[in-house]
């Protein structure tokens, strides 16, 4: 009898397997009948192995020591045991062991990512074993179904290797920017790379770069910028309303524009860059902002209203297709919007809903289906899962009788949303795992974040009915409406010097809602033309104006800050480095954007307010030192994209070939970058920057603001009581002065000595170097601080208290022409207040 062993991620995909397959819970194992033999099924608890770290390769090296240790690079990639101290590891791995050694073939059954293929790989290159190897892809879920369905159509030994040796450059790449972290580190801590850089406790004074966490730093710190440096610009918007046939079209201006026509640069307008759309760059946007050329403009169309007409008229049919189902970035956006929680959180519950069993995977890019889920089985099995839920039962029933053949206003059609290409995961849906309204009402969150379970069964229950929505509005009809759209001309010269002027206007009509039907989704208000065609003559009624102001972009959010990394090069002019970002699919992976994000956020790089996402000091620092090529989404992009390259490779010689060639290509440039800071810095390293204190006290406070006073300096957000900050705000901008030579004295010093020098005798000379010297002022003021006359409020309160003294009170002298007389005159009265209302309650 043949002997398999399947190796699962983690001990509950374990239990299901067992529960799918029919098998019987053994000692750390679920053993039973399959195929033409025996099974047993063992768990792994994440990565068992892993790569060492810097210092477990070279001896004795700590953090703090010099670069020129570790250089070259070592290239050692042996995995060790990743043991926490407890054992747990060891046992898992002991178990393995047991049963590996006569195992005819062993099943990978781990998650369906880069991910899931190294822990599984790094098992059996671990044991050295040697038999038949199988892949048990479980990316359609974790449900009865599903399991059963991978366990029938396992995949060869080769099919996923390449991701596997994919992951292997990614870790590899990620070890080597630790390296670059500790030289980086270690040159920030002499103050080479400025004052914010040098601070910080524990893992806040790192000067930790990497491949993603880098780039993210770097838009956040260039959208920072944008804002700043934003110059609003006032300009006018133009439409008119005309009178065809007896109806009122509302149009909107819309002039010819060439490039010939910006490069003349006509005055009055300003040009305005407009966004990338796919492979289309439109021509820059014209601003009007010349509001006497507007009037103009706005005067030589009312002299010829009554001779407008319609230059060209266009009637369709257009549909407008549903969403396709999720992919994670978009699913993290809906549950965010959906549920008022963050991206982070987001992530979480869609993938214990996957563990669970309930959706499919959730770490995905792709948010189209496989056509083979469209036959009837498999789409059924879908509706039927989820239709007994009040909530999506209607518009579930709706879409399952449409692909039945079983309603009579839709004929059965294949959705937009299945795809042939081929796909490693697809878009985010419901199994064939029955959701009863008790199932439902017992659905409890299970996944832990950071070692604690954050989400609520409700926020469950929501994220599990926004995923099933999705995928009924995919699977329904497109909306249908019929349109017009017309262009009006009017004889007369416009705004950029056309001879024409032109307006367009377009009218939409729902003839029928489909998809938009379902869930009280929008279908728009309807607008209706009278039958137009071109030369028909018309009434120009009035041209409206309305003054306008551009507004600055704005900052990214946690929750929206996935998706922009999934679309970075959508925006993007240059069509080689569009392309290069799309085939990658952004920078990052669906699987490690939502980490790398808290990972900017816990190094003090990023500050998080509210939802909005703001650059720090230092992180703005951090891109101000780091080469262009570190902080670049483009090299990321090229990085991911190598890898996706690698992952497809289904010949394990040529995965490893180019495994190895980008591992040398980025260990190089590292080497290179660290050599770099050794040859600059070395030579003339200084003295390591004092730590920052634990707490900001009085003093520093009280130097800060002098500082700030001094130099006209805006003190930072929480400079005040943030010790790393307040250390780095003095470390920068505190410049110690040759000996004999003080700072000039502030201006609050100089309002003070002119409130002394008022109250002096005529003809009492004052030495004019006091307003050169902070030194000569402070001791102008000390030895005449007791002629400095009270403030106007000082005196308005010493009269009122005056006034309450009993008659015979003795009143001391000077304290209406003395300031410290005043001040301890009211000290002494406020005190006595507060002492007799004491005694009172």
């Amino acid at each position: 009898m043949k002997k398999y062993l399947a190796i699962t991620e983690k001990r509950d995909q374990a239990k299901n397997l067992a529960s799918a397959i029919n098998l019987k819970q053994g000692r750390d194992c679920y053993t039973g009948k399959f195929r033409d033999g025996t099974i047993t099924v063992v768990w792994a608890s994440g990565h068992l192995l892993r790569l060492q770290v810097p210092d477990e390769i070279i001896p004795n090296l700590k953090w703090g020591d010099s670069p020129s240790k570790y250089i070259p690079i070592p290239r050692d990639y042996s995995n060790i045991v990743n043991d926490d101290g407890s054992g747990r590891v060891k046992g898992m791995l002991s178990t393995i062991r047991s049963y590996i050694n006569q195992t005819d073939c062993l099943i990978i059954s781990t998650d369906s990512d880069r991910e899931g293929e190294a822990i599984g790989r790094k098992i059996v290159e671990h044991f050295n074993y040697r038999g038949e190897v199988k892949r048990a892809w479980l990316a359609a879920g974790l449900d009865k179904k599903s399991l059963q369905d991978a366990y029938n159509n396992l995949r060869g030994p080769y099919e996923t290797i390449g991701m596997f040796r994919a992951s292997e450059a990614r870790d590899r790449t990620d070890r080597l920017f630790t390296f670059l972290t500790r030289a980086y580190t270690y040159y920030a801590q002499y103050g080479k790379f400025g004052s914010y850089l040098s601070q910080g406790r524990g893992s806040a004074g790192v000067m930790s770069v990497g491949r993603l966490q880098s780039v993210i730093v770097g838009m956040i710190v260039e959208r920072d910028e944008e804002i700043k440096n934003f110059v609003a610009k006032d300009h006018y918007t133009l439409r008119a309303d005309f009178d065809f046939k007896g109806a009122s079209i509302d149009a909107n201006y819309s002039p010819l524009v060439t490039q010939a026509l910006i490069d003349s640069n006509p005055a009055g307008i300003t040009w305005e860059p407009q966004k990338a759309q796919g492979d289309n760059i439109p021509l820059d946007k014209p601003l009007f902002t010349d509001k006497a050329a507007v009037k103009d403009f706005t005067n030589r169309l009312n002299s010829v209203k009554d001779q407008a007409s319609i230059s060209k008229s266009e009637n369709k049919t257009e549909k407008e297709n549903p969403p396709n189902t999720f992919e994670l970035a978009d699913a993290q956006a809906a549950l965010s919007k959906g549920l008022g929680i963050d991206s982070g959180l987001a992530q979480t519950i869609l993938e214990d809903l996957y563990e669970q069993g309930w959706t499919s995977y959730a770490r995905t890019s792709k948010s189209e289906l496989p056509v083979n889920l469209y036959a009837a089985s498999e789409r059924n099995s879908m509706f039927d899962a989820i239709i007994q839920l009040p909530s999506l039962n209607r518009e579930a029933q709706l879409a399952k009788d449409i692909h039945n053949g079983q309603n009579k206003d839709y004929q059965p059609f294949m959705p937009k949303v299945f795809s042939k290409k081929d796909m490693e995961h697809y878009g985010i849906s419901p199994t064939s795992q029955v959701m009863t309204p008790s199932n439902f009402a017992a659905l409890k969150p299970r996944k832990a974040d950071k070692g604690k379970v954050r989400h609520t069964p409700d926020q469950m229950r929501g994220a599990y009915e926004i995923i099933c929505k999705q995928f009924i509005c995919a699977m329904l009809p497109p909306a249908t409406y019929t349109s017009q759209t017309i262009k009006i001309s009017v004889p007369a010269q416009d705004m950029v010097g056309n001879p024409t002027s032109s307006f367009n206007a377009k009218a939409k009509k729902l003839v029928d809602a489909g998809w938009k039907s379902a869930f009280a989704n929008k279908t728009g208000t309807d607008s209706i033309f009278p039958d137009l065609e071109k030369e028909d003559k018309g009434l120009l009624l009035s041209v409206k104006t309305k003054k306008q102001r551009t507004s600055p972009p704005k900052r990214y959010t946690k929750s929206q800050l996935p998706k922009v990394l999934s679309n970075v090069g959508k925006d993007v002019r240059d069509p080689e480095l569009r392309k290069i970002l799309r085939d990658a699919e952004g920078v990052g992976r669906p699987a490690t954007r939502k980490s790398a994000i808290e990972k900017v956020i816990e190094r003090n790089y990023v500050t998080l307010k509210g939802e909005v996402l703001h650059s720090s000091e230092r992180g703005q620092e951090l891109i101000k030192y780091i080469p262009k090529w570190l902080k670049s989404p483009e090299t990321s992009a090229r990085m991911e994209d190598y890898m996706n390259k690698i992952s497809s490779s289904k010949d394990d010689n040529t995965a490893i070939e180019m495994r190895d060639m980008f591992e040398n290509m980025q260990t190089e440039k590292v080497e290179k970058l660290i050599q770099y800071m050794i040859d600059k810095f070395d030579s003339n390293l200084g003295e390591r920057v004092k730590a920052a204190p634990k707490e900001v006290s009085a003093k520093m406070k009280k130097f800060i603001k002098t500082i700030a006073q001094q130099k006209g300096l805006e003190i930072p957000r929480g400079t005040l009581s943030n010790p790393v900050a307040a250390t780095a705000f003095i470390n920068e901008h505190y410049e110690k002065r040759p000996e004999g030579q003080s700072y000039p004295p502030s201006d609050k010093q100089i309002a003070l000595a002119k409130r002394i020098v008022s109250s002096l005798p005529d003809g009492f000379e004052v030495d004019e170097a006091i307003y050169q010297d902070s030194k000569k002022m402070s001791a102008f003021i000390d030895k005449n601080k007791k002629n400095i006359p009270p403030s106007e409020a000082q005196l308005k309160l010493v009269r009122s208290l005056k006034a309450k003294l009993e008659a015979n009170a003795l009143v001391p002298e000077g304290i209406e022409t003395s300031a410290s007389a005043a001040s301890a005159f009211i000290d002494e009265q406020m005190s006595k207040n507060k002492t007799k209302k004491t005694k009172k309650s």
